[in-house]
Order: C-alpha cells, then sequence, then structure tokens
C-alpha cells in the first residue's frame, strides 16, 4: 500500500489540509474506520468499495463525497484501488458549494474521469487540484470565528448572542456551511479537543473536564458513540501524528 501526500497550492490552502493518493495495486484487501469530524473529503477513484454506516452497507465507487457525520464509518476496500483524497478544512467547502446541507452523512457521486485510474499518483492529485479550482465559488467567510465562539460557549443561545445573531439564524448558518447545527457542531469540537488532549499526559478524568464534558462518564459515552470504542483503548494504542485521528488511516 502507497499512501503519498501532495503539496497543497498557495490558492487552496485557505480551504485544504491535505491532498493524498493511496494505491493498493497489489491486490490485497483491506478495511479502515472513519472518526466523525469537521471536514469533508472528496475521494476521487474508479475501484469499488464497501461503506458502513448505522449498520447499512453500501456498495459504492469513486468519486465521491464524503460529508461531515456524526457517526462513525467503517469502510472495507477489495484492493486493486487508486484513490485520491481532498480533505478540506472545516466549513471549506462552503467555498465550493452554496449549500453543503445535503452532504450531511451521505456520499455523492461526482464527476466521472479515466484520470483516477493512472498509476501515476502525481498526475492524479494535480487534476484533483484542477477539479477543486475550477469549482471555487469564493472563499468561506467567519467560519473560524463561528466555529470559535461555538466552541468556547456552553450555550447555543450565548454564541449566537456572541455572533449577533439570532438563534434561528445562526441555525441556518451551520446547516448551510456545514449540514449541522450548532448543538451538533459543539459536540464534534469537543471531541475534537478530547482526541488532541488524549495525545497529551494526564488522566482521563481531567481530558474530560478540560475538553468540556460534565463528568467522566459523559466523556466515555459520547467517545463510546462516536467512535466504538472507549478512550482508554484508543489511548493505549496512540497513533503517532494528529492525522491518524480524523484522516483515513494512513
Amino acid at each position: 500500500m502507497h499512501y503519498r501526500l501532495h503539496p497543497i497550492p498557495p490558492h487552496l490552502a485557505a480551504i485544504v489540509t491535505a491532498i493524498w493518493t493511496l494505491d493498493t495495486t497489489a491486490g490485497v484487501g483491506w478495511t479502515e474506520d472513519v472518526w466523525p469530524t469537521l471536514r469533508h473529503d472528496l475521494i476521487f477513484g474508479t475501484s469499488g468499495f464497501a461503506r458502513r454506516c448505522l449498520g447499512d452497507e453500501d456498495e459504492i465507487a469513486g468519486p465521491v463525497v464524503d460529508g461531515v457525520t456524526l457517526r462513525p464509518r467503517h469502510y472495507r476496500h477489495r484492493g486493486h484501488d487508486r484513490l485520491t483524497g481532498v480533505q478540506l478544512r472545516p466549513g471549506g467547502s462552503s467555498a465550493l458549494v452554496l449549500d453543503v446541507s445535503r452532504w450531511r452523512d451521505a456520499l455523492e457521486p461526482l464527476d466521472r474521469s479515466d484520470v483516477w485510474d493512472d498509476p501515476d499518483p502525481a498526475l492524479r492529485a494535480r487534476a484533483a487540484i484542477r477539479w477543486v479550482t475550477e469549482r471555487l465559488r469564493g472563499l468561506p467567510r467567519r467560519v473560524d470565528v463561528l466555529l470559535a465562539t461555538l466552541g468556547t460557549e456552553a450555550r447555543v443561545d450565548l454564541a449566537a448572542q456572541r455572533l449577533g445573531l439570532t438563534g434561528r439564524t445562526l441555525r441556518r448558518h451551520t446547516a448551510r456551511i456545514f449540514g449541522l447545527g450548532p448543538a451538533e457542531l459543539q459536540r464534534l469540537l469537543r471531541f475534537e479537543r478530547a482526541c488532541a488532549l488524549l495525545r497529551q499526559p494526564g488522566s482521563l478524568t481531567d481530558v474530560a473536564h478540560t475538553a468540556g464534558y460534565a463528568d467522566h462518564a459523559h466523556f466515555t459515552r459520547e467517545f463510546r458513540r462516536f467512535t466504538g470504542q472507549t478512550p482508554s483503548a484508543v489511548r493505549a494504542v496512540r497513533p503517532a501524528t494528529a492525522s491518524d485521528w480524523h484522516l483515513h488511516p494512513r
């Protein structure tokens, strides 16, 4: 299995966090689990693979859009895959489409092209960059401020007040940008804080408190709901890099 990260061009740096290619031409299948995340992934390819979420399994073939979701997803690849991925920053998808609510917990077909099966990973990466560049509608606005406010306020109504919005307007904005409501975004932000803290020394009780959970039991329930695992089990096999927690396992 050959995985490569490719340079992000400056004009996409504001909306893209990673451009990667993954080749498994030896024919050996593999599986991977993807945790909930605030990021959308564009996955280009021609090979078929299976995706399971909420107990339902769908047979899909790239290219697809993997949307923001509150549920873990399980992928089963048959091998002989050549995949190319573009991971967008939180809210970055709003630079490509006006309303991403239709992406919520869903996979959507994208344009198909023979280039996605080309053995040259650099060629596929350039094609993905071209695909994104041609669809840019403009850079997202106030996404960082919105997320920072939701991440620091315990209540959605107080976050809306700080942003100068009504609760209804805030919900409309978050649905358009992320496909989620503000309370759901707060859950994901809290989960991401906990994931970062788990990579550092400290007790699980301290992690729960610092991340914003009511108590250790609340933290464990939410973490298990998002990942299917307990925080202690995940910490026992600490990934070497931060990307392993939210990107497809490398």
